[in-house]
């Protein structure tokens, strides 16, 4: 693993390439953000333009945001660093344009990997009332029993049941109206 000094060291070593990038249409510069930017979701192999200064720009830039999106900066931080480099203020704020849909990758893979709460697909309730049990022989109390279906996004479902007092479902339904009245507002 690199460190933080070898990694700007890589970083800026390609910074004179990355000149030729203020030299570019917007076009030109856009494609190539583009690609790059596919190059490093997919871990895939573009075919740039033959021309040498294009293709020259590529892997400076790819190392770029690599680097940089291993090293957990921010776009600040990128903005920062592309303004040592000297690049044009609109050739940085499109790298800094692609550099977000990076960044967003991370942390949207991130949260489908361990945040998948499911969604619900069927809820059942029942009134039950307690009788007896090992433990007490006389109960008398009414209880609500919840059934709630979640399908998963592998598009398994599993099945959940809870058992609550009257005065526990009464809270969960007051819950549930407060959460639906924001959820209208918004």
């Amino acid at each position: 693993m690199m460190s933080i000094q070898q990694e700007n060291k890589r970083l800026h070593e390609g910074s004179n390439m990355l000149l030729v990038l203020n030299t570019m249409s917007n076009e030109q510069l856009d494609d190539i953000c583009q690609k790059v930017v596919l190059h490093i979701r997919q871990k895939s192999i573009h075919t740039f333009s033959d021309d040498g200064d294009i293709a020259s720009a590529v892997q400076p830039l790819v190392n770029i945001f690599t680097t940089n999106r291993r090293l957990g900066k921010t776009a600040d931080e990128l903005e920062l660093e592309l303004t040592r480099l000297e690049l044009k203020p609109e050739v940085r704020k499109l790298i800094i344009s692609y550099w977000i849909q990076v960044s967003e990758l991370d942390v949207s893979n991130l949260l489908a990997k361990h945040v998948s709460a499911g969604k619900l697909v069927d809820i059942q309730w029942r009134l039950g009332m307690g009788v007896s049990s090992d433990s007490c022989r006389n109960l008398n109390h009414p209880f609500i029993v919840l059934s709630l279906t979640v399908q998963h996004p592998d598009m398994r479902t599993t099945q959940h049941v809870v058992e609550m007092s009257l005065s526990q479902f009464k809270n969960f339904y007051s819950q549930l109206k407060d959460m639906a009245s924001v959820m209208a507002v918004s």
